[in-house]
């Protein structure tokens, strides 16, 4: 089984916040990434179409003016002129239906009705010129009525599929904005939980090693009281072998202190007997002095009545030896 150490603890802290620091990293990178390639998606599609709609209005435009150079003039080129921008109009027309979505291909449609319809005004037009030249009022009321189908259908229908086809354009960039302010927020959101796991990783690092310091700190003046007790071991990490270290401290201090306080016991014990037999032996010897001192008395006594007795002898005798003379 491995052992987690205090330097393994820390490296695996380590390790889990690079991993999630590098995930919130990807996940940075493929969110620009997305937004990249959306917002190039939105120019590809969207451009060349905004692009075919001016070049129609560019080709209707020149259309007319050619048309009118055509009936001034009589000069060929401008009616081949006419043919070649009515066909580019055509195929402008055919690539934005090709590109277009449900919402525009209603306009598109009434736009392709009313270049039919410009169209077959042309040839009417062009047909009547080529067999009526000198009728020219005839020629410029078909000629006005060419132009107000351009003015009021086809170039007011190519301005609103211009203006909604930008409209999409806009709509996608605020959902490419939006899509940039959620992955913002989710960015912001990882850091957050990143930051409160570091700070919990270091708080449970902490913990683990001041805990048992703390208790450590808080047994210690209880020991020199006689309390003895042991610390939990939750870890096998370095702070473990110093919690066990303290507890075997604290069992031969425990076991020592228990010895010591039998020794003390036995001292005391012996102590004890040893006073009783010293006033014992002091009970003795002081009857002993007082038989002493009782008898010293009894000697003393004799002693002066012997002296006393020692006197009145040399009294008599020296009484007697007066009396003799």
């Amino acid at each position: 089984m491995v052992r987690w150490t205090i330097g393994r603890k820390l490296a695996a802290s380590f390790l889990v916040l690079t991993i999630l620091m590098a995930f919130m990293g990807f996940l940075g990178i493929t969110s620009l990434a997305f937004l990249n390639s959306s917002s190039n998606e939105i120019l590809e599609r969207q451009q060349p179409i905004l692009t075919t709609i001016s070049e129609i209005k560019t080709d209707l435009l020149t259309s007319r003016l050619k048309i009118s150079q055509y009936l001034r003039t009589g000069n060929m080129a401008h009616l081949i002129a006419v043919r070649n921008e009515m066909r580019d109009v055509n195929n402008s027309i055919l690539f934005v239906e090709g590109e277009a979505d449900e919402e525009t291909l209603e306009i598109l449609n009434e736009i392709k009705n009313s270049f039919i319809s410009y169209k077959n005004l042309i040839d009417s037009l062009l047909s009547f010129y080529e067999k009526n030249p000198d009728e020219t009022e005839i020629i410029d009321m078909k000629k006005s009525n060419l132009n107000s189908l351009m003015e009021n259908a086809l170039l007011i229908k190519l301005d609103s599929l211009y203006d909604t086809k930008n409209e999409n354009i806009r709509e996608l960039g605020e959902l490419n904005k939006e899509v940039y302010e959620n992955s913002f927020m989710m960015t912001t959101f990882l850091s957050l939980i990143l930051v409160v796991i570091g700070l919990l990783i270091s708080f449970l690092v902490s913990r683990n090693i001041t805990i048992p310091l703390k208790e450590m700190a808080e047994l210690i003046p209880r020991m020199v009281r006689g309390e003895f007790k042991k610390i939990r071991i939750k870890s096998r990490d370095e702070i473990g072998d110093l919690a066990f270290g303290f507890n075997k401290m604290a069992d031969d201090l425990k076991k020592s202190r228990k010895e010591l306080e039998k020794y003390s016991e036995g001292l005391e014990k012996e102590v004890t007997e040893r006073t009783k037999e010293l006033e014992k032996s002091k009970k003795e010897l002081e009857e002993k002095v007082d038989e002493l001192e009782r008898f010293s008395k009894l000697t003393v006594g004799r002693e002066l009545k012997m002296v006393e007795m020692k006197k009145k002898i040399r009294e008599l005798e020296k009484q007697s030896k007066t009396k003799s003379t």
